[in-house]
């Protein structure tokens, strides 16, 4: 059952991708997002499991082109919620443009920004492994920092810079 409705939602997504208005939008994140983790739960053949999570990959890509089309009308914040949920098995192109995204939410007058430029530099800095993403999560921390260091440089160095090296 899960097979098939990981499949025709793939094609519903495929074929009317531009006529998903937000609540079509929202209803296929929400079914992602529970198919990203029942799916490793529930189905013990890997084979079925590679096909179905192909599928699920190719619905968020789908979604994510009209993100950059700028023809999506969901929640941006939702759908890069669910890129960040299975970040590790996306494209490194996907990734790059979620981290770009997360570092417009951070500056100083949101409340537990450095909290969350760490978090972005410990998740695509320290445990990542690909050399781009991981040089993307470089760019924006000197970026947040160059434009930040007037007021909260050593508060940055001591809560983000530093730990990254020691």
């Amino acid at each position: 059952v899960i097979y098939e409705v990981t499949v025709q939602v793939d094609r519903l997504v495929e074929k009317f991708r531009y006529e998903l208005r937000a609540t079509g939008c929202d209803a296929v994140l929400a079914l992602v997002e529970m198919l990203l983790t029942d799916i490793p739960q529930k189905v013990q053949n890997l084979d079925m499991q590679r096909s179905m999570l192909s599928h699920v990959h190719n619905i968020i890509s789908s979604l994510e082109n009209l993100v950059v089309e700028k023809k999506y009308v969901g929640s941006q914040h939702r759908i890069y919620n669910v890129i960040d949920q299975c970040a590790s098995q996306r494209p490194e192109d996907s990734v790059l443009r979620l981290i770009t995204y997360r570092s417009k939410e951070i500056y100083p007058t949101k409340p537990r920004w450095i909290n969350a430029l760490n978090e972005l530099m410990e998740r695509y800095f320290l445990h990542e492994t690909r050399s781009n993403v991981r040089i993307k999560a470089l760019n924006v921390m000197m970026e947040i920092l160059k434009s930040n260091r007037q007021i909260y440089e050593e508060e940055l160095l001591d809560s983000v810079v530093l730990p990254l090296f020691i």
